[in-house]
């Protein structure tokens, strides 16, 4: 049985863009070879396959019962993590809040979530 788990990441790399459509945003969703906030570490290839077979949903907060707020334009895996491109959808409010939050700075951060296959994944030994 898979567990979702959800990661917490700091995107630093995050901001609005002011030419062309003001809606997007990019950044880092997922970087590789540093501990989260769970002490976990991402290597890299870890999300190559799977963005070839989908794209996630954008949901914020994990809200995934509710209409997602905007849509992935671009998924990929480069040598520093998982880089994406997003759009926020015009007119839903919580995108209008999200995008406000986003140009305060005062939403920073992007917390994904995913499911491991048991053979996904090696506990770490304490030093």
């Amino acid at each position: 049985m898979m567990k979702l788990q959800y990661k917490t990441i700091e995107l630093k790399d995050v901001g609005l863009k002011s030419e062309g459509n003001e809606n997007t945003f990019s950044g880092y969703a997922s970087v590789f070879n540093g501990n989260d906030l769970v002490g976990d570490t991402i290597l890299p290839g870890a999300y190559k396959e799977a963005i070839k077979l989908f794209t996630p949903k954008m949901f914020f907060n994990h809200d995934s019962y509710e209409l997602p707020i905007g849509k992935w334009i671009k998924v990929e895996e480069d040598e520093k993590g998982l880089k994406v491109v997003g759009e926020l959808t015009p007119g839903n409010p919580q995108s209008e809040a999200v995008k406000a939050a986003l140009k305060h700075g005062t939403v920073d951060g992007l917390s994904i979530g995913y499911r491991l296959r048991a053979s996904g994944y090696k506990p770490k030994k304490d030093a």
